[in-house]
């Protein structure tokens, strides 16, 4: 039988008060772990060393019934802790490492929602409500003097691991295969060049700069690539899943938060001719690019494509 305990995943940033605070709280012993997840040391704050201090200082004082736990650190981007993605892809990481396929009935995970940047807090909420885990908040002792207990329990709405879509193999085949895709686009050249035509459009689009964008693609790129065409007997192309399935897959991910369908993919197009070519460069907006979400690409950690 699996070791009994709770494990907690706190974001951290300067002020680490509230971490102390919930480890005094009887609510979740015993304590099984503690992973914290932090930022790195930057001109104005030393977070790094904040964490690693805080991880000791943890690992000494174990929780009120002298229960000692293994404190992990996990380190973000320096940019990490102003972003959704990166809180939510170390949340996802630790969850799927910790309870795998199935949950451990044994060892429950929570969240404390408390510190770090307030995109750090948004980011473990919403991790939480996806990935069925309980989250809470820590309360202020200075300022709140004389309370029984300072854990205040979140009520986040359990979403279904994502939503429905990111237990859906299908759904999950689709994000796999979008988040491996990349969309070039050559850019917009100097207003200078002749014969070359700047549509509106794309001057106020952010396609100006060349790029190359991962976890992108056309729709009707994507609808090739997971319908699986073949030539049928009758000497006409088939598909494996029909693009209207797909299409259908597709709006319910859409719908799920997992990706993103608009109607704004950067065209160049030649007229005229190889003499005397005309540039024009827009925005289709017949055509549609599918992107993949940071919600959508934290769903896929831990996931292994059946074939």
């Amino acid at each position: 039988m699996a070791e009994l305990g709770t494990i907690h995943i706190m974001p951290i940033g300067v002020d680490v008060g509230h971490v102390k605070t919930a480890i005094r709280e009887p609510r979740y012993w015993p304590i099984r772990k503690i992973y914290l997840i932090h930022s790195p040391d930057n001109s104005r704050d030393k977070l790094k060393q904040i964490a690693v201090k805080l991880k000791k200082d943890l690992e000494k004082m174990g929780d009120l019934q002298g229960k000692k736990f293994p404190v992990i650190l996990r380190e973000l981007s320096p940019t990490g802790a102003f972003e959704m993605e990166p809180v939510l892809n170390e949340i996802r990481k630790i969850e799927s490492q910790e309870h795998g396929d199935e949950p451990n009935p044994y060892q429950d995970i929570v969240v404390n929602v408390t510190g770090g940047t307030n995109i750090m807090a948004v980011a473990s909420m919403w991790a939480a409500g996806s990935l069925k885990l309980d989250s809470y908040y820590v309360l202020r002792e200075d300022l709140n003097p004389g309370l029984k207990s300072y854990l205040v329990p979140i009520a986040t709405p359990k979403y279904n691991r994502f939503s429905i879509s990111a237990n859906n193999p299908d759904h999950q085949q689709i994000l796999d295969v979008l988040s491996k895709q990349t969309f070039d686009w050559e850019g917009i050249p100097e207003p200078s060049k002749e014969r070359v035509k700047v549509f509106q459009n794309i001057k106020n689009s952010d396609w100006n700069a060349k790029e190359t964008r991962k976890g992108v693609a056309t729709l009707k790129d994507l609808l090739e690539i997971i319908g699986e065409p073949y030539m049928g007997k009758d000497g006409k192309k088939k598909y494996k899943v029909s693009p209207r399935t797909t299409q259908n897959r597709l709006d319910l991910m859409q719908a799920d938060g997992l990706l993103d369908q608009k109607n704004n993919i950067p065209k160049h197009s030649v007229k005229g001719g190889k003499e005397y070519p005309r540039h024009e460069y827009f925005i289709d907006q017949r055509a549609v690019l599918v992107s993949i979400s940071s919600m959508g690409k934290s769903a896929l950690i831990g996931y292994k494509p059946t074939k």
